[in-house]
């Protein structure tokens, strides 16, 4: 009673490290008592607090101890000074918002009772002990048989059917899940969005549509529902649907973080520009709001780099998500220690990591790299965790390597695992920032030398990331402190590409497309998302300029053809000289390029591997160059290629050049001819000299790490 008195005297409580050796008690009696607290996000304190119920401290550095013999013998994460000077500061000028997080620590320790930790603690021994798995569950499902049912045991099963949910085995959480919605339950809603999530990570999309709109029936604004609806009617490709889902949920939960940042995405894939732009705007104010405030910011770093040119705030973010990865990991007791390997002299181990061993961008530009490596130096091993497609990129990924290992069954430490067994001293991860990438797999530290290449135009903004395989076009070198890894510089353009990529010998005509028999042919086959207002108003007055002349796009979704159309119409080009074409396989979509006479390029996100596909069908594309990785790309393969005059710095110049081009046939043939000419003589179609330079990087890197010498830029 004394304690919680003095508790209640105070306004905030400060716990920078772990309390009572791990226990928590201080804190948890802290927030019982309905006051806030600032608490590093770390351990321990991971059971109690979260960014609803507390001031999280998340710049945490890793701190280990060794003995005389160079063994880990303790690991701990101690917070920044800077950061917990920011949290009290911000605690002192928002009194009153602080009060509202102390009353939501006092609600949620309310549940933490001797009955749920009992039931954990069952749980737990549960999983260590295989011998006894089901017997908790049976022992409820038991008393579930009885006449006059214990609410305490049906909450328990809905807690187990979650922690199945957590542990990713969603079939079981079904089943508990199940169970305890024939007993009526409280909160319902709540129980029918949980079976809804479950029944999406097993695919049963339908199923899980049906779960979501029974929770919204009981509660309609409960916004986990409408968003986890917006997601699955994505999924299911119904776009206008899953907007109308996502709008719900932010208008009854207006700081509802992944519902905005999943909204802006699907405006950016619908060109629905007028709803983007405000939509835009709030995300921004969020993801500035956890930057400034360092918490976990929602905001993907690939819609990020999509939206805005700014490496500065593209680091930040990028550096933001990878301490966050890194501090979900850093708990995990690994103890991988590769002092051994600096005296080894054997083949050094190359081992990629990615989703994308498949029908992929990069599954496509990658596929002559794996067979091209020299085998007296180094052995190849390929890591995946993405679906087998079961397409030839796929089969040639897997004969290329001397290793191929499907790990998609595994988990971060048991991949990590099985990464360090495999004693791979260069892992290259091949995802950065993308959706489904595992960097979690990389916070571990499964091989002495970790870099980062190809599938993300940024920086990973990682502290477990050494190296990023770059040019310095893309990554000029006065941008390095845009980037947490050191610059390896492969000379000419940093993209491999495949020089066995087939070409369909279909006799395509553009009759076959809608397109006009006469009359110029501009393409640009980027996905909607990369298509924004600026560039496409400078594509219309290309249009307007060059009488005749169409505008070739791919298809993807109704909604952005829609309003592609109605954007034309505004800057006064008649809507039927846009032509969409639909998605075809690889061969017969370079076959089909053919038919265009010139490719204009996207602004803020240009093509990458679109771009490298147009020059390998033969036809010239122009781009501006941007100021951040992404918006670079163009640049870098058109130097490669020997056609550094189709590079513009201004928007005006990129129109002009289009508009030249277009009506000067020779010119444009003469360019084609060079084109030809180039394509397999200028570096950038020379994939075997492309590994060639590869595979000194990473000789550089490997003596750097032998000889125990800082890491540095590489060229």
């Amino acid at each position: 009673r004394q304690l919680r008195e003095l508790y209640r005297q105070t306004d905030i409580g400060v716990f920078p490290n772990r309390c009572e050796g791990g226990t928590n008690l201080v804190l948890m009696e802290y927030m019982a008592c309905a006051r806030p607290v600032i608490a590093s996000d770390t351990s321990g304190h991971r059971d109690i607090v979260n960014e609803e119920n507390a001031l999280l401290l998340k710049d945490l550095k890793n701190i280990q101890l060794y003995d005389q013999n160079r063994r880990m013998i303790a690991r701990w994460q101690e917070p920044s000074l800077d950061e917990l000077v920011e949290q009290i500061e911000y605690a002192y000028h928002h009194r009153e918002e602080i009060r509202q997080v102390g009353r939501r620590a006092g609600d949620d320790l309310k549940k933490f009772t001797w009955e749920q930790s009992a039931k954990n603690l069952l749980r737990i021994i549960e999983n260590h002990h295989p011998e006894r798995q089901g017997k908790l569950r049976q022992a409820i499902v038991g008393c579930q048989s009885t006449p006059a049912v214990n609410p305490g045991l049906v909450d328990a099963l809905i807690r187990e059917g979650c922690l199945y949910q957590d542990a990713g085995d969603h079939r079981a959480a079904v089943g508990c899940l199940s169970a305890a919605l024939e007993h009526n339950p409280r909160e319902k809603f709540r129980l029918y969005n949980n079976l809804g999530v479950s029944l999406q990570a097993l695919e049963d999309l339908d199923g899980a549509i049906g779960y979501y709109e029974k929770a919204l029936q009981l509660h309609l604004n409960y916004a986990p529902a409408w968003y986890n609806l917006g997601n699955v009617r994505m999924l299911k490709g119904q776009l206008g649907e899953a907007i109308e889902a996502l709008e719900k949920a932010v208008q009854v939960q207006p700081d509802h973080g992944q519902a905005w940042n999943l909204l802006v995405s699907l405006l950016q894939k619908t060109c629905d520009w007028e709803k983007l732009e405000p939509a835009g705007n709030r995300l921004d104010g969020l993801t500035r709001r956890a930057l400034a405030q360092r918490q976990s910011a929602v905001e993907a770093v690939f819609l990020n780099i999509s939206r805005h040119a700014d490496p500065v705030l593209n680091s930040e973010l990028a550096a933001n998500r990878s301490q966050h990865i890194a501090s979900r990991t850093t708990t995990e007791k690994v103890g991988f220690e590769f002092d051994g390997r600096r005296s080894a002299n054997g083949k050094i181990v190359i081992g990629y990591l990615s989703e994308d061993f498949r029908n992929h961008p990069v599954g496509h530009l990658t596929c002559g790299l794996y067979r091209l490596h020299n085998r007296g130096d180094f052995k190849v091993y390929g890591y995946s965790y993405g679906k087998d497609d079961g397409s030839s990129y796929r089969r040639q990924i897997m004969l290329g390597c001397d290793r191929f290992v499907d790990i998609r069954s595994l988990n971060s430490l048991e991949a990590a695992r099985r990464i360090y067994d495999d004693r791979v001293d260069i892992l290259v991860e091949l995802g950065g920032h993308t959706a489904g990438s595992r960097l979690d797999i990389c916070a571990l530290r499964p091989a002495p030398i970790q870099v980062t290449y190809l599938g993300f135009p940024g920086t990973t903004g990682a502290e477990f990331i050494d190296y990023i395989i770059t040019d310095k076009i893309v990554s000029p070198e006065t941008h390095g402190r845009y980037y947490s890894e050191k610059m390896a510089y492969v000379p000419h353009c940093y993209q491999i590409n495949n020089n066995r990529q087939q070409i369909s010998e279909n006799k395509w005509s553009r009759q076959d497309f809608q397109l006009p028999e006469t009359g110029f042919v501009f393409s640009s086959f980027n996905q909607p998302f990369k298509i924004e207002p600026m560039m496409f108003a400078a594509w219309m007055k290309i249009l307007r300029n060059v009488p005749g002349s169409v505008l070739w796009l791919l298809w993807d979704n109704a909604i952005a053809e829609k309003n592609l159309r109605q954007a034309a119409a505004l800057g006064q080009v008649d809507p039927r000289r846009l032509i969409f074409s639909t998605k075809m396989s690889k061969e017969d979509h370079l076959g089909r390029m053919r038919l265009a006479d010139l490719a204009l390029d996207t602004r803020i996100y240009n093509g990458h591997t679109t771009t490298s596909d147009c020059l390998w069908a033969g036809v010239p594309v122009i781009t501006l160059k941007g100021v951040h990785f992404a918006s670079r790309v163009s640049a870098s393969i058109l130097t490669a290629v020997d056609l550094s005059e189709l590079v513009v710095d201004g928007l005006d110049a990129y129109v002009d050049l289009a508009i030249r081009l277009a009506r000067s046939a020779d010119n444009l043939k003469m360019l084609k001819a060079r084109l030809h000419q180039n394509r397999m003589s200028a570096p950038l179609f020379d994939t075997a000299r492309f590994v060639h330079n590869l595979e000194k990087m990473y000789r550089k890197m490997w003596r750097g790490y032998q000889r125990g010498e800082p890491l540095q830029r590489i060229e």
